[in-house]
């Protein structure tokens, strides 16, 4: 079995990518300035602190249990992905994908760390090969079984851990969202037209008023049970309530979607385009599900956090690309 690594994995990544752009599932979301965070919240949510956020496409909806059963049995049996983490700014990406630890590890030896990582240059301090040796990471794929109630197609998949998701998400060319990302999509929204029809846009040099922001990513600003799912006994369908004014669904409720970051406390410092913190112990989670009675788990500024090893049956995940809808990340 020929292991997937460098040129290979990369095309396999962008067929799966220009998959999703043509059957127009990615969501453009132009970037701007914002204060992310709340004083109002919870302890976690604080301080608000100045985000600056670059153009950036998102799915408009979470993964589906059929898109990620069809992504599963397209690996054949290559289904042991290796994740490494870059060496200076911590981002983790898939190295390698194949039928063993073993197998994958043998191939990722056999590749410079600059052609791993693009404008990394070569590791040649013990540190610097310790700490991206470190980094690695083998992750099996199994078969997706989900539980009885949460196995339509059309449902969010759930059940996934942190890993899982993040490897859907790299071999289709994108990432996991960071928290800057969603906030920035959940709570920075131009009024619609009444209809949700109206599109969303906003300058990339354009700086946002509090006033201006969300608390709640529903189209009137209200955690409604017409406008998002929450308080049920499973998930809903992707697509059953009505989408925000950018076009995308269930920025709140249904299910909680893995981000990128780890999980730590917010700095006061402004940041751009930040990737979050280089490790921590759990990933973070955004966006409440069907699971929570209450509407504050719904809050767009609400964070919630999990080990990445953990599965649950409220926590799904969607994906991100860059502007550059002609490649992937």
């Amino acid at each position: 079995m020929t292991v997937l690594a460098g040129v290979e994995l990369n095309a396999f990544a962008a067929q799966n990518f220009a998959a999703a752009v043509a059957n127009d599932e990615l969501v453009t979301i132009e970037g701007g300035t914002f204060p992310m965070g709340s004083e109002t919240g919870e302890p976690d949510e604080k301080p608000v602190h100045e985000v600056t956020i670059s153009t950036f496409q998102m799915r408009r909806d979470d993964e589906t249990n059929g898109q990620y059963g069809n992504f599963v049995d397209s690996l054949g049996d290559r289904r042991v992905a290796l994740i490494g983490a870059h060496p200076d700014t911590g981002v983790e990406r898939v190295l390698a994908l194949g039928g063993s630890e073993k197998e994958v590890r043998a191939a990722v030896d056999k590749i410079p760390v600059s052609q791993l990582f693009p404008g990394a240059g070569d590791i040649v301090t013990i540190g610097g090969m310790r700490t991206f040796a470190d980094s690695l990471k083998s992750v099996e794929i199994p078969d997706h079984r989900p539980s009885c109630g949460f196995d339509r197609p059309r449902q969010p998949v759930v059940e996934v851990s942190w890993y899982e998701a993040f490897v859907y998400a790299s071999l289709h060319g994108g990432a996991l969202p960071t928290e800057e990302q969603f906030e920035y999509a959940a709570r920075v929204m131009q009024a619609s037209n009444g209809n949700g029809h109206e599109p969303y846009r906003t300058a990339s040099t354009r700086v946002i008023d509090a006033r201006e922001l969300r608390e709640y990513a529903t189209l009137s600003g209200r955690p409604t049970k017409d406008q998002v799912h929450y308080g049920a006994k499973t998930t809903a369908d992707v697509g059953t309530y009505p989408r925000l004014a950018n076009g995308l669904g269930d920025m709140c409720g249904n299910v909680w979607k893995w981000m990128q970051n780890w999980y730590v406390p917010y700095s006061k410092d402004a940041v751009i385009d930040p990737t979050g913190p280089t490790s921590g112990k759990c990933k973070s989670l955004r966006g409440g599900s069907w699971f929570n009675d209450d509407p504050q788990y719904l809050r767009a500024a609400h964070r919630g956090y999990d080990d990445p090893d953990d599965r649950h049956d409220s926590f799904g995940f969607r994906w991100v690309a860059a502007q550059d809808s002609g490649k992937p990340l």
